[in-house]
């Protein structure tokens, strides 16, 4: 009985540091890809300009304004950006960053 404690505690030590040298591994070989959303400064003021990807999988896309609802809501520094996006068997999404 006393042997099997032992044992148990050796297989979780040694599944914990696999997965800590695992996890040390993984993050020192992490590649990013492209950003999906891509903000940029305007000149002059705190709000940045934020462009949704115009082309998401077989998704088509237009602009679309903010609402005064969402305007009057958050305060004034706040920036945004709005798409609609359909799919071609009519499903449509709309995004908001905020």
């Amino acid at each position: 009985m006393k042997h099997q404690k032992w044992l148990i505690l050796l297989v979780a030590l040694v599944l914990m540091a696999g997965t800590a040298w695992l996890l040390t591994g993984l993050k020192t070989h992490q590649k990013l890809g492209e950003p999906g959303i891509k903000a940029a400064p305007i000149p002059g003021i705190v709000m940045m300009k934020i462009d949704l990807p115009e082309q998401v999988l077989d998704f088509t896309s237009t602009n679309v304004p903010e609402s005064e609802v969402e305007l009057g809501y958050f305060p004034k520094d706040t920036s945004y950006a709005r798409r609609h996006y359909q799919a071609p068997d009519g499903f449509d999404v709309s995004a908001v960053i905020i």
